[in-house]
Parts: structure tokens; C-alpha cells; sequence
């Protein structure tokens, strides 16, 4: 009879669900950012971290120079979550030589590592504090910083677009996570979600592909992902979220945009991250005046994760994307 106790404690779950308010947003968040005076170091300090959390080989932080000195343009990349650089070098190494810009791919507190439990303990200010001191050391590398952020690297990225209007010349976004797809996960959001969830789902939950009969995911993806996750670290991740997906973050950003998302129909979606709240980003985006070179472009033949070479998606698309923006610039 175990599923009918599993069934009433779900509803009575979700009735408390219901009957409660809305975590309040974190209203301010002042970031912690060291003086970075000699980058190499800097890098070479991250990585040595890296290694000494279990970080994966290919997981750590990553500098590509494609000249000495600073360039015109310098390049940040930010992964998503429970992700790693992994999910953006096939295209961004690319654009790198395309526009000449050194570049920095940074690593997300608690990511790169196959334990949950390396992986859930960050707080939420401490990715805020993780991007703001990557975009310091990017200023480093090149005059103006473009930004390219996948999933949640997108949505920090809009938080640090929104910080640092004058430093950034372009916001490159791919299925930035805005929201979540599935619209019982504003679960999250309520005051005893977090016990709902444990009660429903325990404590670990699942990441990995469950379903690739199109044989998206390539043999590597899980070296790549931390696919067993901690809930705690979702709750952590609905925390960034409500602290950066609001109207007030999205009109301070300014910078030519471009957003790549997976839609082809509603059928055929993003199934992870909103589209909907993608669209109503964008539009809301410079005071709600988008920059008149910023485009939102959808991919038909896609997933959530667009950039990475672990995950077949239209490359040839993505790319004519990023071709057309920056010839548009």
C-alpha cells in the first residue's frame, strides 16, 4: 500500500503548495571580487582548486590566446548547471578565431565533479560572486567583454550584462534558463517546496539522459555533466533565478543580444529551460526597447544544450547565427 501513502502525501503537499506564498526574492546580493593583478596566476590557482575538488579532465577552467596583450574583444564564457565548458568549446573556440578574441572559459562553483555533494554546496551568492570575478579577469584579456551563456551560465550572464553595460559589447545567449519548462517546478519558489520535494522525490535526483532515442547525446556527455544531482542544488539554482530573472535586472541590459533557443513547434521545444520566458526576456531586455541588432533566433533542430559537441544539435544553424550577428555589430 506504499503507493497510496506516496499518493496522499502528494496531495497534501500540494495542497500546502498551494495555500502558500512566494519565497521572497533576495533584494541584494553585494559581490565579493579579489583584485586580479597577474591572470596567469589567477588561472593557475583556479585550476589547482579544480584538481584538488575531483574536478573532471576537460572540466576545469580553460584560457584560449589567440594573441598576446589584450584583443579588441575578449570573450567569457559561462556553462550552465551541472554542466562544464564542455557545453560550449564546439562553437565558442570557433568564434574565438572568427572575431579574435582571447577568451576565458570559467567554471561555475561545484561543477566539473562527478559528487553530488561537491557539487550542491555552494550557496547562491557564490555563483554570483563566480561570474563577477571571471568577467574582472576577462577585462584582462580584451577592451570590450562578450558574453556567452549557456542555459543558467545565460542567465548570469544577463546578470553580469546588466552590471557592467559599458565593459560588454555583445550578449550571446543559448537557452538561457529564465524559468523552468515544467510549470510544477514553481514548487520551488513556494516556502516548503524544499520539504514537498523531499517527501515526493527524496534527496537525489536523475540527470542524465533518460530518453535518447534520437541519439542526441554523444559517449562522453556524462564525463562532462554531473548527472547525479543533490535536490539542494536545484533549490540553490531557483535561488540565482529569482534573484536575477526580473524585469528591473532585464531592462539595465543594453548590449546587442543575440538568444538561440531550441523551437520548432510547440511540440518540439526546450524542454528544460522556457521559451516562453526566453521571449518575455528578450522583449523586456533595454528598458524594453531590445537593441535594434539583437535577434532572437530559434533552432528547429536543437535541445536544450545547442552548443556543446556531446550533443547533436544544427550546428551549421548555430553558426550562420552567430555569422550574421556579429557581421550586423
Amino acid at each position: 500500500m506504499r503507493w497510496k501513502r506516496a499518493v496522499v502525501v502528494g496531495l497534501l503537499g500540494f495542497a500546502v503548495f498551494a495555500a502558500v506564498g512566494l519565497v521572497p526574492r533576495p533584494v541584494h546580493h553585494e559581490p565579493e571580487v579579489p583584485e586580479i593583478h597577474d591572470l596567469d596566476a589567477w588561472l593557475a590557482g583556479k585550476q589547482a582548486e579544480a584538481r584538488a575538488q575531483g574536478v573532471g579532465p576537460g572540466n576545469e577552467e580553460r584560457l584560449l590566446r589567440v594573441a598576446e596583450g589584450r584583443t579588441p574583444r575578449a570573450i567569457l564564457y559561462v556553462h550552465g548547471f551541472g554542466a562544464s565548458r564542455a557545453e560550449g568549446e564546439a562553437i565558442v573556440d570557433r568564434l574565438a578565431e572568427d572575431l579574435g578574441a582571447n577568451t576565458l572559459y570559467t567554471r561555475l562553483p561545484g561543477h566539473g565533479v562527478q559528487d553530488p555533494d561537491v557539487h550542491a554546496a555552494p550557496a547562491w551568492t557564490d555563483h554570483i560572486d563566480a561570474v563577477e570575478e571571471a568577467f574582472a579577469a576577462t577585462k584582462l584579456l580584451g577592451e570590450r567583454v562578450v558574453l556567452v551563456g549557456t542555459s543558467a551560465g545565460g542567465l548570469l550572464a544577463t546578470w553580469l550584462a546588466a552590471e557592467h553595460p559599458e565593459d560588454v559589447d555583445a550578449l550571446v545567449l543559448a537557452s538561457p534558463f529564465y524559468d523552468f519548462a515544467d510549470p510544477t517546478a514553481t514548487l520551488l519558489d513556494r516556502p516548503i517546496g524544499p520539504a514537498v520535494v523531499r517527501v515526493l522525490y527524496g534527496e537525489t535526483r536523475d540527470a542524465s539522459w533518460k530518453d535518447d532515442s534520437e541519439g542526441r547525446a554523444g559517449p562522453h556527455y556524462g564525463d562532462h555533466w554531473t548527472t547525479t544531482q543533490r535536490y539542494a542544488a536545484v533549490f540553490t539554482l531557483a535561488k540565482v533565478r529569482r534573484f536575477i530573472a526580473t524585469d528591473e535586472v532585464f531592462a539595465r541590459v543594453t548590449a546587442p543580444t543575440l538568444l538561440l533557443c531550441y523551437y520548432a513547434d510547440e511540440d518540439h521545444q526546450d524542454t528544460a529551460a522556457s521559451v516562453a520566458a526566453m521571449r518575455e526576456a528578450f522583449a523586456a531586455f533595454n528598458g524594453g526597447t531590445p537593441h535594434p541588432a539583437s535577434r532572437f533566433v530559434p533552432i528547429a533542430d536543437g535541445s536544450h544544450v545547442l552548443l556543446s559537441e556531446h550533443v547533436r544539435t544544427d550546428k551549421q544553424a548555430v553558426r550562420a547565427a552567430l555569422a550574421s550577428f556579429f557581421a550586423s555589430l
